[in-house]
């Protein structure tokens, strides 16, 4: 439980208890977070290549399909997965909105 400071309906200043929620806004994203998932989720072309079995030099058509490509990184990740968290969904998506 995280204080806050909150509103009342007469304006004036209280302290209240609340869930910490998480959401998927950019801005709620700390570097630490975003390194955290290309660290624990990105791929190398080789690596994800040999998982799927395709053939490294034709997959790029196939992978796209599922995955995206940081240049920065040399690195694919998942679009979606369902093994992601609803906050490593939101960081995903993100980065794919920033490409």
């Amino acid at each position: 439980m995280k204080k806050i400071k909150d509103f009342n309906v007469k304006g004036e200043v209280k302290e209240s208890d609340f869930d910490e929620i998480e959401t998927g806004a950019p801005e709620n994203f700390s570097d630490l977070e975003v390194e955290e998932f290309k660290k624990n989720w990105g791929q190398t072309h080789g690596e994800v290549c040999n998982e799927l079995g395709y053939n490294k030099k034709t997959s790029d058509d196939l992978l796209m399909m599922d995955f995206f490509w940081i240049d920065a990184d040399k690195k694919w990740y998942n679009k979606e997965s369902s093994l992601f968290t609803p906050r490593e969904q939101a960081i995903a998506d993100y980065l794919r909105a920033s490409l």
